[in-house]
């Protein structure tokens, strides 16, 4: 029963993946059950070769080992890993140079618009070392007025502050 069993299972494998068929046949004198069983077919037949193969069995373009690959990633990891790294350190200063800028155009232009309330700009341009900068005031209200202020860099706000002015009404 076992044995028709498994005929049946090697002759499905084999139709799925060679026309031959499997054969089956068990070998006189040897003890173990598992050891009477000889397969052979194309799933199972070891003189076959696949093309690049050479007669010994191996194999005429050779791959890669896992040694080599290990090495290779290592190299490439102190290779890689550095760059990366000062590239994003380079992005993250540039970031925070950017936002103590700001920061200070905030404060210069907070202390213009308290000391000239009547004199304050909706827009105003500042060039610093060859970036332009444009502060954006908009005031809310009048007697104490709300100013809300906003450096700009290329269209990305890096800072924004509010400041309360006695503004008169016209």
């Amino acid at each position: 029963m076992t044995l028709r069993f498994l005929r049946l299972c090697m002759n499905a494998m084999a139709r799925w993946t060679d026309p031959r068929p499997l054969a089956l046949s068990l070998s006189k004198g040897e003890r173990s059950p598992f050891d009477k069983l000889r397969v052979s077919g194309p799933c199972f037949d070891t003189s076959w070769k696949r093309p690049g193969m050479r007669a010994g069995g191996s194999s005429s373009k050779r791959g890669y080992t896992l040694l080599e690959v290990l090495i290779g990633l290592a190299i490439f990891t102190v290779v890689v890993v550095p760059l990366l790294t000062t590239v994003f350190d380079r992005t993250r200063v540039t970031r925070s140079r950017d936002t103590v800028i700001a920061s200070c155009l905030l404060q210069q232009e907070a202390a213009i618009i308290t000391a000239f309330p009547d004199q304050i700009v909706p827009f105003h341009k500042r060039r610093v070392d060859g970036t332009d900068w444009t502060i954006s005031v908009t005031v809310a209200g009048t007697g104490m007025a709300q100013c809300i202020l906003q450096a700009l860099k290329a269209g990305t706000a890096y800072g924004r502050t509010i400041v309360y002015v006695f503004k008169e009404g016209q």
